[in-house]
């Protein structure tokens, strides 16, 4: 008879009884060697190209792959939804930023109007009044001061005048006594 030859023979024993059909539980086997194979010089033996089984290994990898294909889908198309609204959320504080820019602008406008209105004859000619009260005499001579250069058309200009030559009179019994 001939030489035993090897070829691959699904493994027996242990693990490998339930999966026998499954590449990696394939092992070298001897068997004798044909002879219309012996005769072409094949020798050594070739593992098969093909092993058709219904292995069910392989269709976890099948679905594996599958699932991973479908999570990165579904990851990809959140982030791009999560890259819209991002998107659409910049623009619209970047629309809430120049709105503010402009706000900013009017109420920058708006206080220099009222200090603007704020500075007649009679806010002045109060300040000083009230200056005077308290003891602030600089205060009240810088109010009464301002009423008589910067409102000189004003009818408070003759009060504060008489105001001024008061506080200037305050302002020198002040000094005479601090050189004493």
């Amino acid at each position: 008879m001939s030489e035993p030859e090897k070829l691959w023979q699904p493994k027996t024993g242990g693990e490998a009884l339930g999966a026998a059909r499954r590449i990696a539980n394939y092992e070298l086997g001897e068997r004798s060697i044909r002879p219309e194979r012996h005769h072409l010089g094949f020798d050594e033996p070739t593992p098969p190209l093909t092993i058709r089984h219904s292995d069910t290994g392989g269709e976890a990898y099948f679905i594996i792959i599958g699932v991973a294909v479908v999570l990165i889908a579904f990851f990809g198309h959140v982030a791009l939804l999560k890259d819209s609204q991002l998107s659409s959320t910049t623009a619209l504080l970047s629309a809430e930023k120049a709105r503010n820019i402009e706000l900013q602008k009017k109420v920058d406008s708006l206080e220099q109007e009222v200090t603007a209105l704020k500075e007649t004859a009679d806010y002045y000619f109060q300040k000083g009044v009230d200056q005077q009260s308290a003891g602030n005499l600089y205060e009240a001579r810088t109010a009464f001061e301002t009423v008589v250069t910067k409102f000189p058309t004003s009818n408070l200009v003759g009060s504060a005048q008489q105001r001024l030559t008061a506080v200037n009179a305050a302002f020198a019994k002040a000094e005479a006594g601090s050189r004493r």
